[in-house]
């Protein structure tokens, strides 16, 4: 069975290895970037295979049109890969509002303007496949990521709800979170003050190790096909990569460690007399 594709942040990185497997495999995407030259350029025309979109996705209207024009195009979709996004580095109180919203809008929000003009055509349907790509960043803070990690942490958030809602109407909905071993691009920051410099020592650090991990982009798109293809139930997360899986079993260890810690006194807050039904 052929199917079609919608994929947003197309032109590099998961969003263009993406592309590539899918027509690769006879499949069929609607593409899309800012730069609609630029897609057709690494793609080529457009095609009965491949549709090159322009879009502005904080701009729910130039969202709204190209999920448009790609069901004009291609009669349907069955799969919707949010995967565009970007990094905001920097020290939480060195993070402008304008950084910390320009992120939001591209990270949440953009993938949020898809959602809601994607979903009815899937629901019509009653099948299809919704995939926001997130990061370990979605499940774990670090020093230097501040707003990075509220884009993902919402993102991941709002699709676990999305997955609850959809799951009735046989629409599959997770998150893909790879590890350090697939970091973006970054660039190098000056410290505003000197108290915060040894985080942007770490991202210097992210930034030196970036081009030299062990993750291969094509074996994390072949996941993602697998996930895809998958016939029962997906988890709402998929953690990617051995660094993910093992930073997120030590974090999820640490605050099941702590919730034990402090129950005693984080669970004594029933009103005087109650007695809770289910131990009697």
């Amino acid at each position: 069975m052929v199917l079609i594709f919608y994929i947003t942040g197309a032109t590099k990185g998961i969003g263009k290895s993406m592309v590539e497997k899918v027509l690769a495999r006879g499949d069929k995407v609607a593409a899309t970037s800012r730069d609609k030259k630029q897609l057709n350029d690494l793609f080529g025309k457009d095609s009965d295979k491949f549709l090159a979109l322009s879009v502005a996705l904080a701009d729910e209207e130039s969202v709204k049109k190209s999920i448009d024009v790609a069901v004009k195009h291609f009669g349907t979709l069955d799969v919707v890969i949010n995967n565009a996004g970007y990094s905001q580095d920097g020290p939480v109180e060195e993070t402008t509002d304008q950084q910390v919203r320009d992120n939001m809008d591209i990270n949440l929000f953009g993938a949020w303007n898809v959602i809601r003009h994607s979903v009815p055509i899937l629901r019509e349907k009653r099948s299809g496949v919704i995939l926001n790509i997130s990061s370990v960043a979605g499940t774990i803070g670090y020093s230097g990521f501040g707003s990075y990690c509220a884009t993902k942490f919402a993102l991941d958030g709002m699709t676990e709800c999305l997955a609850m809602e959809l799951k009735p109407f046989n629409i599959k909905v997770a998150t893909i979170n790879p590890g350090t071993d697939f970091l973006a691009n970054q660039k190098k920051k000056v410290a505003k003050s000197a108290d915060y410099q040894s985080v942007y020592d770490f991202l210097d650090m992210h930034i030196q190790i970036n081009g030299t991990q062990r993750g291969d982009p094509n074996k994390l798109v072949d996941v993602i096909f697998q996930v895809i293809n998958h016939k029962g139930d997906i988890p709402n997360h998929l953690y990617i990569g051995p660094d993910a899986n093992e930073m997120v079993e030590n974090s999820l260890n640490a605050k099941l460690k702590d919730l034990k810690a402090w129950k005693d006194i984080t669970t004594k807050t029933d009103i005087d007399g109650y007695v809770d039904k289910k131990n009697q």
